[in-house]
This record gives C-alpha cells, sequence and structure tokens, in this order.
C-alpha cells in the first residue's frame, strides 16, 4: 500500500503541520523531497486567527446600589441573549440593543422580586439566592417570571471563575480566568498554557473591584462568543470583533 509522503512540517504555536503529498513509491520519493526544498512559501501556514477583544464599561447600578451578580438567559426565546443583574435593591432585565442595554424590567414581574445576593440561569427559569435560601422564578415564554411559593432543595449552582471556550473559531478551546480585578486570557499549545491577555485587547479591562461574575455568550449577534465581567457598580463587555453598543 502506498503512503503518502510528508514532505515538510511547520512548527505553529499549537503544535506541528505537514505538507503532505502521495502517495509516492521509493523512485519518486527523491524527487519530492528535492521539491520540498523549494517549497518553503507553499509550507501549510498556521491556523492562528486573530483574537481582539474591545472593552466596554457599563455602568449598570439602579439607585447607586452595587451590581452583586448576574445571568445570561434567552428570556424571550427569540435567540438574543438578555441579562438579568442583581443589585444591593432589585432585580432588573437588561436587552442589548444598537443603542446599548435597554430596561425591559416593566411588566416582566422580575423587579418584584425581593434584591437577592446571587442570580443563576436555568433554562427560561431563574434561581436566586437569598441570605442563603435558593427560590426558583419560574419563567414564561414571553419572558415574565413568578416567583415559587417554597425554597429550591438542594446546593446553589457554582460560579465559575474559569471558562473555557473556543473564541477564535478554530476548534481549540482557550482559557478565560477572572483574578480579582483582571481577566486573564490564555491559549492551549504544546508546552501549556500561554497567556495572551495583552495581545488580545483584553487588559484594557479596568475593574475597581473585583470581579463577581464571569459570563460568556454572543452578546452582540455576531456568531463570536462574547466575554463580560461583573463586579461593583460596572458590568464590563468585552466584545469579540464585534460592534460595540452605539456603533
Amino acid at each position: 500500500m502506498m503512503r503518502a509522503l510528508t514532505l515538510a512540517l511547520r512548527r505553529c504555536p499549537r503544535g506541528w503541520v505537514r505538507l503532505v503529498a502521495g502517495p509516492a513509491g521509493r523512485p519518486g520519493r527523491a524527487l519530492l523531497l528535492g521539491l520540498a526544498l523549494l517549497l518553503g512559501p507553499a509550507l501549510p501556514a498556521c491556523d492562528e486567527r486573530a483574537l481582539s477583544f474591545r472593552v466596554l464599561h457599563v455602568p449598570v447600578a439602579h439607585d447607586g446600589f452595587d451590581l452583586l451578580d448576574a445571568a445570561l438567559m434567552d428570556a424571550e426565546g427569540d435567540g438574543d441573549l438578555d441579562l438579568v443583574v442583581a443589585t444591593e435593591s432589585d432585580l432588573r432585565l437588561l436587552r442589548f440593543e444598537p443603542g446599548g442595554w435597554s430596561d425591559a424590567s416593566s411588566g416582566s414581574g422580575i423587579s418584584r422580586v425581593p434584591a437577592v445576593q446571587r442570580v443563576h440561569a436555568a433554562g427560561r427559569d431563574l434561581l436566586v439566592e437569598r441570605d442563603g435560601q435558593l427560590r426558583r422564578l419560574v419563567g414564561s415564554a414571553v419572558g415574565t417570571w413568578t416567583e415559587a411559593e417554597r425554597d429550591e432543595p438542594g446546593p446553589a449552582p457554582a460560579v465559575p471563575t474559569e471558562l473555557l471556550l473556543d473564541l477564535d473559531g478554530d476548534g481549540t478551546d482557550e482559557r478565560a480566568t477572572l483574578d480579582g480585578t483582571r481577566l486573564r486570557i490564555e491559549q492551549h499549545t504544546p508546552s501549556g498554557w500561554r497567556d495572551i491577555t495583552a495581545s488580545t485587547g483584553a487588559d484594557g479591562l479596568v475593574m475597581p473591584n473585583p470581579g463577581t461574575r464571569l459570563l460568556a455568550g454572543d452578546l452582540d449577534g455576531d456568531g463570536h462568543p462574547d466575554l463580560a465581567v461583573v463586579g461593583g457598580r460596572l458590568f464590563a463587555l468585552l466584545s469579540n470583533g464585534g460592534a460595540l453598543p452605539g456603533e
């Protein structure tokens, strides 16, 4: 059986890629190897897609209260992600629009929910933590919620400070880590994780207080996963190659 002949290898940050010719028998191998010397420019390029974030700091605190937590969910089932924010005073539903975030709390029932410390998306429902107790807000198909009468059993969902997701669309996951006031972006290479925060623009994130939640999702509808950080009186959106609100 004839096997494909590897003419040359190129080392990329994530591994080796090879230029393959074949099948080729012994008489043709010397000729192919000679041709390989002339094929430097034809070597396969590293599949490294540029990853670039633009950072938007959005003050979304209500009545001067700190923003404690947030969750991303499709409240209406229209395919667009909405943002539920928990402050020291109440819950709010925000929708991403070309002009920015709009408050869609009115009529949703969410603003009648007493203040909570944590909020978690659970499909169409929301799970909220209040004074150590977990309560379910039952969601409807039109983006409204009704608070359940009894506390929810079981432990509260974990709050991740690290996410693994394919940010640049090359099929390999990057790692995003919330570390105090800093967001770190790392790329996996054969020798381990490499910090690429500065080259992606994510170092433009300025958090005056330690972040309390790291979120990911396509917030601007361009097909690329965006990142968001919650903390203090700030919601920071890191747009992954897409347009920022108002552009």
